[in-house]
Order: structure tokens, then sequence, then C-alpha cells
């Protein structure tokens, strides 16, 4: 866990993961009268109705909160009376979200609930409790943000008033919040009780290409150079994460306990917001990792060494991992996606400080048993600690499948690639080029004497690498990772002329998942690695596809080494 010698980025937007699209189904009799209350508002106003239901999704996953609903969750999450050291973390709750668009009426994120009732002629009250005036509200609050923008307006020139709906202060957050729904838009989203369809999104054309290039993965590593004064190359904990500091009014620089156990939360609100939250210091509260609901990306707000505020008086010798969503809605929030992500990141901490794995909270003593013992299980979830009156992760969690993920099967881990090394020369992958697999001393290899060489043209080209793999239906987590050095002679810093794109594909070569897209503009020094869970697709036949575009002019070299698709069972 400590070899990476990477920082993590303090960026704040992922790319696309393994998320499936939407498919056609019988929606709910509530959920078709949401959809129609969505139609009829974008109508009224003007704004386009797709992005009503995606924010609805980000905000709630199209769940009316009333504010007897805000108030019992505010209530599940309350810190109530904390004896000694909680009150250095005795934290202010996150403010509560009204309706099923999530609006609000506090000092952090804003008053869209009162703006919003006020341009329909309503009450705040009234718009808090009926859904269809909340999503009315929403609706010409939008358009007052979109300052003359309308429905037939191209999706893209609405991220500004996405984001300012938010509410959240902080411009660079407020994009995160603003990605996951126009990501939602992209990829659509189904299920009996929401649905969106999928429409086209330039999102390099709203995010920007580079940012995108760096962050089209769920979970992505990068080197830059140490900053003086600030986090250093050997202080990253967990390579896969994003770095986005909390503020440091909450949390304490040091431990006075050795950390012996990792806590378990859910954020009773979105990943963005609670980012937003972690950065405000009258929330008095923070957690070392947050985990996103829809595919797995992981943002680090504390350093493991240093005490965040997240489990009062049990602060000192914990870690502790918020995922995204609403304990009284598990199955809407706790994905396969969430729940992978969250056992390799559980799963590392417990080999870097020596704990045993096995020794996940399996949930037969009860959801809500509080268990003093801390030896007898090294991860449980935050109401399972003594003095606390917090209720998450729920009853909802699935501790039976999170320990098995966490320890993995008794056969371990496996890694399916063939020559994944590429030191047998131009052996197991098919390629475009025999020269592809190069030991060419134009450029070094990350290690031993051979790497993959695509791109490196001046002229028009494509090559293209892959290796077709069966991912047993039995794992339980299956990783793609490799190394990656981009080298360029353009000299833009906006355009992406030439492209690698990393996808699975099917043995007829259709795409199944892009996992992400990078270009010139992501010229780079060093080897540095990518990582994906790709356990949606266990049980598939799929080639692993590496696909590199120059255009006329200066050349890009995509210089690729060390793979590794490695499952647990």
């Amino acid at each position: 866990m400590r070899t990476f010698g990477v920082i993590l980025l303090a960026v704040v937007l992922a790319g696309p993961g393994v998320a499936q699209p939407a498919e056609r189904g019988a929606l709910s009799a509530q959920a078709q009268q949401f959809d129609r209350w969505f139609e009829e508002a974008g109508a009224e106003f003007d704004v386009p109705a797709d992005l009503l239901r995606s924010i609805a999704f980000v905000e709630t996953r199209w769940v009316h909160v009333t504010p007897a609903l805000a108030e019992h969750r505010a209530a599940r999450r309350s810190i109530g009376e904390q004896p000694a050291e909680a009150a250095e973390g005795a934290e202010a709750e996150m403010p509560p979200a009204y309706g099923i668009m999530g609006l609000r009426n506090d000092a952090h994120f804003g008053h869209s609930l009162i703006d919003g009732a006020a341009f329909i002629g309503r009450t705040p009250e009234e718009v808090a409790a009926d859904p269809q005036l909340n999503i009315r509200a929403a609706a010409a609050l939008l358009h007052r943000l979109g300052e003359g923008l309308t429905a037939r307006t191209p999706l893209e020139q609405w991220e500004a008033a996405a984001a300012r709906f938010s509410g959240i202060p902080q411009e660079s957050i407020a994009r995160i919040y603003s990605y996951d729904v126009f990501h939602g838009i992209v990829e659509g989203r189904a299920s009996a009780e929401y649905r969106i369809g999928q429409a086209p999104v330039d999102l390099q054309q709203i995010y920007g290409a580079k940012l995108l290039d760096v962050l089209s993965a769920p979970r992505i590593t990068i080197d830059v150079p140490p900053r003086t004064g600030g986090v250093t190359t050997d202080s990253a904990d967990y390579a896969p994460a994003i770095w986005n500091a909390a503020a440091s009014c909450n949390y304490t620089v040091g431990r006075t306990a050795a950390i012996t156990n990792i806590t378990i939360h859910t954020t009773q609100g979105s990943y963005a917001g609670s980012i937003s939250w972690f950065q405000n210091c009258s929330a008095q509260v923070s957690a070392h990792y947050v985990v996103r609901s829809s595919d797995g990306q992981i943002t680090q707000m504390v350093l493991e060494k240093d005490k965040a505020w997240h489990v009062g008086s049990e602060n000192s010798y914990t870690i502790g991992i918020e995922h995204e969503g609403y304990i009284e809605n598990p199955t809407a929030w706790y994905t396969d996606a969430m729940y992978n992500a969250s056992a390799l990141l559980t799963r590392d901490i417990c080999a870097s400080y020596g704990f045993d794995k096995t020794k996940v909270y399996d949930g037969s003593l009860g959801w809500n048993a509080v268990i003093s013992d801390r030896a007898a299980y090294v991860a449980k979830g935050h109401v399972n600690f003594p003095n606390q009156t917090h209720q998450d992760p729920g009853s909802g969690w699935n501790w039976a499948k999170y320990k098995t993920l966490v320890a993995g099967g008794s056969t371990g881990t496996t890694q399916l690639l063939a020559n994944a090394g590429f030191e047998s020369g131009n052996v197991s992958w098919v390629a475009a080029s025999s020269g592809d697999i190069t030991s060419s001393t134009s450029y070094a290899p990350r290690s031993g004497s051979w790497y993959a060489w695509l791109g490196g043209w001046a002229t028009a080209h494509t090559d293209y690498l892959y290796q077709t793999v069966t991912i047993p239906s039995t794992a339980t987590t299956a990783t793609l990772s490799f190394y990656l050095r981009v080298a360029t002679a353009e000299t833009t810093t906006t355009t992406a002329y030439d492209t690698l794109k990393v996808q699975l594909r099917d043995t007829s070569n259709n795409v199944l998942v892009q996992l992400v897209s990078l270009s010139n503009l992501s010229a780079s020094c060093c080897y540095t690695q990518k990582s994906f869970d790709i356990s949606a697709y266990k049980g598939r036949t799929l080639r692993v596809y590496f696909q590199a575009d120059n255009d006329n002019g200066n050349q890009t070299s995509f210089l690729v080494d060390d793979a590794a698709l490695t499952v647990a069972q």
C-alpha cells in the first residue's frame, strides 16, 4: 500500500465506470407519476426534462424526502451526547435536503427551497411536502440559473446551472455534482423506481479534454511533483484514490493511539455534498475516505496517520470510510461497484497494518449490535462501536457479502493475463504490428526489457493490442491494472490530437465499456498505474483492448507495461 510512490491529485471529477446502461422495463406507478411531472415541469419552465430526472437521481434516487423523513434521517445520524474525546468531533449534522429534488435551506448549501418556492408562488413548507411542487420549484430555479437557456439548448450549456443548483459553495466540488448529473444522462439509469434515458452529451466539451483524460476511470493514480509545505509523494495512503483534503479544522493531526479498526459509514447525503461538508469548518466532522455509489470512485480526505472525526469517542484508533447514500434505501445506493471498491480499500488497509482480513463483521450478532471488544472484528459499522447514536450503515448493508469481498475465497487471487509484462515478446497478445511489443531502447520499460509501444506516428495511424480472457463467474472481484507513460511531441495544452482508448470488448469486437481515454494532454515523465474495477463482467469472455490513434502531425507514444487482470475467488 505504501509502495506506489505517487501523490493523488486534488481534482474532483471522474470518468465513466462500468455502470450498466438504462434498460427498458416497467416503472412503478409512483415512478411513472414522477416521470410525468418531470416532463410537465420541463415544458412549463422550458428546461430539459432529462436534466430534472438526472438531478433527482443524484440527489435522492427518485425518493421524495418529506420533512418528516428528512428529520428522521437527521435523527439517525445525530451524534447525541458523547463522552470525553467526542467533543473534539461532535459533528454538526449535514443539513437536510427536501423533496425528490433535494432542495436546501441552510447556510452551507444555500436556500434553493425558499428560492424555488418563491418562483412558483408557493410556501417552502408546501414545496418540501409535495413532490409535484418540489419538481416544479426545481425546474423554475434551473430556469433562472440557466440565464436564458431553453429546453432546446444543447445539454452541455446547462452544466453551470446544474453546478449552481447543487448549492455547493466550492466550485471545483460543485463540478463533481454536475459530472454525476451529466454522466448519468450519458449512461442512462434504470430500475423500477427511476428512469433516465441515454442521450449524447459531450463531456469533453463541458470539462475539457485534459481533465477528462486524467479522470475518465473510476479510480486513477497519477504522478505530480512534490509540493513545498504540502503532501509529498511519500505520503499517499491508497493510490487508487483521489486526494481532496478535508478542512484542517475538521480533524486532528496525528493520533494518540495505534490504528486497530476500520469504521464503515453511510454519508446520508451525496458524494459531492459530503466532500463539500468535510471542507466546512462548522461541520466539525471528517472521514479518511468517501466512496461514490455509481462507480466506486474513492476520495481520500484525511491521511490515515491523522485522526479524522467520524466516530466520536472511538476516533483515535479507527480509519473511517464513508459510503454515498442513505440507509433507508440501501438497494438504490449500495451498488456492487461501491461494495467492490470499498472492499479493496479495506483489504489494502488490513495488509498495511497487519490486520486479519477475515475479521470483518459478518452481521451474525445483528446489524446494530454494539461490539465493545476491539479485537473481535477489525472492520464494523458505525452503529457497532460503543458510545454511538448513529445507525449507519443500517440494516440494509450486506455484511456477509462485504466480508467475503474483503477476505476473498480460499484460493486467494489469480492473475489472468498471459505475458502481462510483455517479457516473452510478441506472444499471447494480438497486435496491429509485431513491433508494437518491443525491447527498443528508444524508451525505457517500467521493468524488465520489453513493453508495448502504441502510437508514435507522425502520420494518421491506428495501433491496437488486445488479449482475450475469461473472468470466472465465481470471482468476487476483478481488477484490471497497467502502467502507462505518455510521451509526446505535441505542444498544445488544449487539444487532444492523439488518443489511447482502453476498452473491454466482446469476442465479436463490440465495445462493452470504455474504461479510459487518454491523449497527448496526458503526457508524463514516468510510468503511472491505472486501475479499474471490472467485477461487473465476471462470467464473461472478453477482450482487454488498447487502441492508439495518431493524427497527421507531431507524434504521441503510449507506453504500456506490467498489466494485470487480478481476480479474487
